[in-house]
């Protein structure tokens, strides 16, 4: 055995960051040039060098993600025990007001000194952000970047995790100041009401002298995640997008009146209902100036789709890399006569949005009257889809649901099982519904020459329009008909399909006039005999769901996985029609 000392200088032996790494390995590549190795400085330690270069020792950046209730109540126990009383019961105001005095205040709040009375929830929060401070410290800087605050509601929220941070040594603040801050805190605004609400929420934040403290720590850059999928769920597809569109063009006047960075974040899903179609048209339709730094996520089917074939990947980072430079050049007047030649405008006008803010008010309402005013609605949902069944499945990252209660109405219910539902009996319901007596009624009071030049002329309303054919022609009303053995016993639910299907119609007629299209995904033929090929393998698999679906009921949902289990036999149909679909949700 060697001597302790030894043992302790060995211990030293180590890159303490990549930095150092890439240090050693360019004096190498620079002796090798000098010394006649040429070919081998230019081969395997020139890659090991970009390797480095991207990838350090952390591999890929990643992002950490709480609801902001979780927050608040972990930082209400910790305040109560140390005799700060009642916090979440105070009003705004004085909430603001606590939390600016402990964030200046030199004095930790001392959790773990009370640490094991704690409640597991509280105790998980503080154990992932003290986990964020060692892999910065010990792995790389690069590890972790930002923190996402999903259901932020307002400045509370981010001043909430603030103060938790500050506890754990992510932000350091002195003489009043935050000098250092090693995460981007990152509101998500995911609801109507809190898309309409950001630009004011990060105009205060602007306003906050601590905050603005905290801006200039992080480079004077804002990052803002705006969410497709409760946002979505909450208004349906036409006012979620009118929302974020809106929402992104006045957090841009607000960022560049304080001379701020903006970095969009889209909390794309696979579906339409969830922001998802084709990521490059996407991109290429943003509000001008919200394309210059920009992050989207990759979910699911998605990931599958995009990378696992290498050529397919090429040609995917390609599209949406130049869909990028294309905007920031635009945007810039860099290619302004490049951009006169194109038949679509990216800039809207006036007479666009208005109307298209009418289009999207009519479809929230006959959305919000079926799925929060029609009190058969829920009941029809929960027997109609394969809800329970999903409920039971183990591929999502999160549980279906936020709270552990009976689905009283879908607020509580997360947005990827209830659209995964909805795709799974081939009825595409969040997508189209409303969107069709949205555009009959704006019809009848004008004409339909007017949306016509807006799909001609706009291409973030030509790229809504487009993905709809696309959802049109995955929603099959024949196959979604057999659903409706699920619930003879409940003969009033019916006429919630047959309303349903009734939209449906209205929303295809529509959809084609305005396009100039004589059938659904004319637009993209390779794209229509894709999905004309694979609907046919997919139908056995949904008339054997319905009838092991109504068996399994009937069985009481026995949670049975053996061989000869049904549930083990339902949960294969599952994976079967995700796959031929192309979506989970």
């Amino acid at each position: 055995s060697k001597p302790a000392e030894e043992i302790v200088i060995e211990k030293m032996h180590y890159y303490h960051s990549a930095e150092e790494f890439l240090d050693e390995l360019l004096l190498i590549q620079q002796s090798l040039e000098k010394n006649k190795g040429h070919a081998i400085a230019k081969g395997k330690i020139d890659v090991l060098i970009t390797q480095v270069r991207i990838f350090g020792f952390h591999l890929a950046t990643l992002d950490i993600r709480q609801e902001s209730d979780v927050h608040t109540d972990a930082l209400a126990e910790i305040f109560n025990c140390i005799g700060i009383k009642d916090f979440k019961r105070l009003n705004k105001k004085e909430k603001i007001e606590i939390l600016a005095l402990e964030l200046i205040n030199p004095r930790p709040l001392g959790y773990k000194s009370f640490y094991d009375s704690l409640s597991l929830m509280t105790r998980e929060v503080m154990a992932t952000l003290e986990a964020v401070s060692d892999a910065l410290k010990i792995i790389s800087p690069k590890c972790i970047e930002s923190y996402i605050i999903s259901m932020c509601r307002n400045e509370i929220d981010i001043l909430t995790l603030m103060l938790l941070m500050k506890e754990v040594g992510l932000v350091t603040i002195k003489n009043g100041k935050i000098i250092q801050a090693a995460l981007n805190i990152v509101p998500l605004f995911e609801t109507k009401a809190d898309l309409e609400n950001a630009p004011v929420v990060i105009e205060n934040l602007f306003n906050n002298p601590l905050y603005q403290s905290y801006l200039s720590a992080r480079g004077n850059l804002q990052e803002i995640m705006v969410g497709y999928s409760d946002s979505g769920k909450d208004v349906g597809y036409l006012e979620s997008n009118y929302r974020i569109y809106t929402a992104l063009n006045r957090l841009r006047s607000v960022v560049q009146r304080y001379n701020i960075k903006l970095r969009v974040f889209h909390g794309r899903g696979g579906t339409i209902s969830r922001g998802g179609g084709p990521t490059n048209k996407a991109l290429l339709a943003q509000p001008q100036g919200t394309v210059f730094d920009v992050k989207i996520t990759e979910q699911g089917e998605v990931i599958a789709a995009n990378y696992a074939n290498p050529g397919i990947a090429y040609r995917y980072l390609e599209q949406v890399s130049s869909a990028v430079i294309f905007r920031t050049l635009t945007d810039l007047n860099f290619v302004s006569d490049i951009k006169e030649k194109i038949p679509w405008k990216i800039d809207v006008k006036e007479d666009f949005l208005e109307n298209y803010a009418t289009l999207a008010s009519s479809a929230h309402q006959k959305y919000e009257m079926l799925v929060k005013q029609n009190p058969k609605f829920i009941s029809f949902f929960l027997t109609f889809t394969p809800i329970d069944l999903i409920e039971r499945t183990t591929i999502g990252s999160r549980p279906s649901r936020r709270r552990k209660t009976a689905v009283a109405d879908i607020s509580s219910l997360r947005a990827i099982p209830w659209v995964f539902s909805w795709m799974q009996c081939r009825l595409l319901f969040p997508a189209f519904y409303g969107v069709g007596s949205a555009f009959d009624s704006f019809v009848q009071k004008n004409n339909i020459q007017i949306l016509q030049i807006m799909y001609n002329k706009w291409l973030y309303f030509k790229t809504l329009l487009d993905n709809l054919h696309m959802v049109l022609l995955k929603t099959d009303l024949s196959v979604a008909k057999r659903y409706l053995r699920l619930i003879e016993s409940h003969p009033e639910l019916k006429e919630i399909y047959e309303e349903i299907t009734k939209e449906y119609e209205l929303t295809k007629k529509y959809v084609l006039e305005i396009t100039n299209s004589k059938e659904l995904l004319d637009i993209s033929p390779a794209l229509k005999e894709a999905i004309k090929r694979r609907n046919p393998y997919l139908d056995p698999l949904n008339v054997s769901q319905v009838i092991m679906l109504e068996q399994w009921r009937k069985q009481g949902r026995i949670d049975d996985m053996s061989h000869k289990g049904i549930q083990r036999w339902l949960l294969q149909t599952v994976n079967g029609i995700a796959a031929g679909m192309r979506n989970t949700g």
